[in-house]
């Protein structure tokens, strides 16, 4: 069993686009900025870019810069 969602939680929609919208608002408060929308969220910025692509919120690192 899983425990209870907090009070006030938002319940509507699946996990990733829960995610994605939290990292959505994050960007947004940080004004586009990732290493403060990473840094509000405790994330690494590499790690808060991964996300960001992996749920569609980034294109692919442009031609020439992939590792």
């Amino acid at each position: 069993d899983l425990p209870s969602l907090p009070a006030g939680a938002a319940s509507a929609g699946s996990f990733l686009d829960q995610e994605r919208e939290i990292l959505r608002r994050a960007l947004e408060r940080a004004g586009g900025n990732k290493t403060r929308a990473a840094r509000a969220l405790g994330l690494k910025r590499t790690t808060l870019i991964d996300k960001l692509r992996r749920l569609g919120l980034e294109g692919p690192a442009p031609r020439g810069t992939e590792h």
